[in-house]
């Protein structure tokens, strides 16, 4: 009888665990980059790289962002001054599990 009452215990507590971690965001995912995170490494990346200030990277704003394949893309958005479009924009690709950048460049 005890070890049945053990075995119930311990089914309990592995269900309650199970779904504490699932409706919390889960330990799983606790790691992986988030989008406001992505945005946040993509500036201070193209910063560094480019040499831009905070405000330079405005100039790019709103950011085009998604994800694809465990991988965040941030891309800025051209700007255009009565129907002429300036100069390029900076891209890079995040990787979602741990923030590693794969991919960073400037288009012409």
């Amino acid at each position: 009888m005890i070890s049945i009452n053990r075995c119930m215990v311990l089914f309990m507590v592995s269900i309650l665990v199970f779904y504490s971690c699932d409706l919390e965001g889960g330990s799983k995912n606790e790691n992986n980059i988030t989008k406001k995170n992505a945005i946040h490494i993509a500036e201070a990346q193209w910063i560094k790289t480019y040499g831009y200030s905070k405000r330079d990277l405005k100039q790019f704003q709103p950011y085009k962002i998604e994800l694809k394949a465990n991988v965040w893309i941030v891309e800025g958005s051209f700007l255009v001054d009565e129907d002429y479009i300036h100069g390029g924009t900076p891209y890079i690709e995040i990787r979602v599990t741990d923030g590693e950048v794969l991919k960073i460049e400037h288009g012409e």
